[in-house]
């Protein structure tokens, strides 16, 4: 006869928890070594959780009152102070959220911090899909109050998913959290990102971030899709989704401008033709790759899309965007060589298959996709 899984304990932090959330509170930008190369993505998103922690501590106060959350939010910043790791600290933890999430169900008495526990375990856990039911389901039960407190947080909850390696997740689960999602908090685009982020500059980059993952992997969708229509629909509502925000985006960069003084590297940037006001070369690569697969998704077929015109004058961009980031020698992400990124080698096999026989792309790509 099996013995009952112990509840959580509801004592008061000790001195090893304390440090761990005084570390997210602070928005201490990690500096341990990363060990564990599975779980990298988790770097790209700390500064949207820091953000977080802020309100929580508002709605929670520093101990995090919310079991669900406060061992959630243990467990994360056990792994992300430990290099991507998860050890025994951390999977105890994990496993005081889920026991105190199952407590809640049999009462279906959720709240919001129970909706971002969900989301916090499911990005630190190896197996997501087993957790984005119930970010689903305890987002749907919510749905109905418009007056909770982290409720311009919820669209950052299901960025917060997005941001897991998405080939990683099966087409179905994948197409189940995006359309649940948009039924109850709309879809994803640059107002709900600067409303979660508090500023204007971060919510552009997040939101050419996320819309390029989203891309990709609906792109991957397409072509491995046997005839599924549900799949063939979420793919179809989200390039449209993505689409009218990439034309505002657009709309929007084109009519202001940034209100900080432009730095004198920015400056060399746009003169170069890598950058614009708004778009560091990283992003303006990315706002470019959004736009011709926008334009390749959006057409009938992917033959159709890559032989349009739409799509071979985006391409010609993307491809000048590449050789810029080589012949410049300016770096991306974490200070590494931009033209090394791996966004620069997808953007270029992208433009190739729209103008294979660009003589600029077959002179320039002898050595590039071999590396």
């Amino acid at each position: 006869m099996s013995r009952p899984v112990p509840g959580p304990p509801e004592q008061v932090l000790d001195s090893d928890q304390v440090l761990l959330l005084q570390w997210v509170y602070n928005g201490e930008q990690h500096t341990t070594r990363w060990r564990r190369e599975e779980t990298r993505f988790l770097l790209d998103a700390q500064w949207e959780i820091f953000g977080l922690a802020k309100e929580i501590i508002r709605l929670y106060t520093k101990s995090v009152t919310s079991l669900p959350l406060r061992y959630a939010l243990l467990a994360y910043c056990g792994v992300m102070t430990s290099g991507g790791l998860s050890g025994n600290r951390e999977l105890q933890n994990i496993s005081h959220a889920i026991v105190s999430l199952r407590e809640k169900l049999a009462r279906s008495s959720f709240d919001e911090g129970d909706l971002f526990a969900s989301v916090l375990l499911g990005i630190i856990s190896p197996g997501l899909e087993a957790h984005l039911n119930g970010f689903i389901g305890i987002m749907t039960h919510l749905r109905d109050n418009k007056t909770y407190s982290l409720r311009r947080f919820w669209p950052m909850a299901r960025d917060l998913l997005f941001s897991f390696p998405l080939e990683n997740i099966s087409a179905v689960c994948f197409c189940h959290l995006y359309d649940r999602s948009r039924a109850v908090i709309g879809p994803p685009n640059l107002q709900q990102r600067f409303g979660y982020i508090g500023q204007i500059s971060l919510g552009l980059t997040l939101d050419l971030h996320y819309h390029d993952r989203l891309l990709s992997k609906a792109f991957q969708m397409l072509l491995q899709n046997n005839g599924d229509e549900m799949i063939s629909r979420t793919i179809q509502t989200l390039v449209d989704d993505i689409h009218v925000d990439m034309d505002a985006v657009e709309v929007w960069m084109t009519s202001s401008s940034p209100k900080e003084e432009l730095s004198e590297a920015r400056r060399q940037e746009i003169e170069t033709g890598i950058s614009t006001e708004w778009l560091s070369p990283a992003s303006f690569l990315k706002y470019s790759f959004c736009k011709l697969t926008v334009t390749i998704l959006g057409a009938h077929s992917i033959i159709d899309g890559v032989q349009n015109d739409v799509a071979r004058v985006a391409s010609e961009t993307l491809l000048h965007l590449v050789v810029l980031a080589k012949t410049s020698g300016i770096n991306g992400m974490m200070g590494r060589p931009l033209y090394e990124s791996n966004l620069c080698r997808r953007a270029y096999a992208l433009a190739v298959l729209t103008c294979p026989t660009q003589s600029l792309a077959l002179d320039f790509g002898t050595t590039f996709l071999s590396r």
